[in-house]
């Protein structure tokens, strides 16, 4: 899962991101009622998507990759522009797993959007130490420190 994945779940998607999303399912010869289906939903949830009334769930955003036959990491890379990683996936799903854990430790309460910005802090550290030492180091002990910073520039 990547962080673009748990943060359509909270309404981060961008305009740009819906548009680009049209465009790819344009070139693949997909309709909006392949999309709704893909989902489990009827048409009318594709159109809401589409004309950005309505959020993207992290499992719908799993499924629009799929039905255009890639993974949701290259999605999401494609819609931002980047080039997409396999490992990246991975540094995210530990990032998560990190982050619930380290506020479970210090017994924090974060809303869903701290959350997802404590997450994707976790994976850029994630990121800058597998560029730096080749391996994705995500501690808990780095997480509680990090919650720690987070929390303390937050008052």
């Amino acid at each position: 899962m990547t962080f673009f994945a748990f943060s359509a779940n909270i309404g981060i998607m961008k305009e740009q991101d819906i548009t680009k999303i049209a465009e790819l399912m344009k070139k693949s010869g997909k309709s909006k009622g392949d999309l709704a289906e893909s989902w489990g939903r009827d048409n009318s949830a594709a159109t809401a998507f589409f004309k950005g009334t309505r959020d993207l769930y992290m499992d719908e955003l799993d499924k629009t990759a799929d039905l255009l036959g890639m993974s949701t990491t290259e999605l999401v890379s494609t819609m931002r522009g980047e080039t997409a990683e396999s490992s990246h996936d991975e540094i995210f799903s530990l990032a998560i797993t990190r982050a619930q854990e380290a506020v479970e430790l210090r017994k924090v309460k974060l809303s869903k959007l701290e959350f997802a910005q404590f997450s994707f802090i976790l994976y850029k550290h994630g990121l800058s130490e597998k560029r730096t030492s080749g391996q994705a180091v995500l501690t808990l002990a780095t997480a509680a420190v990090l919650l720690d910073t987070m929390h303390k520039q937050a008052s």
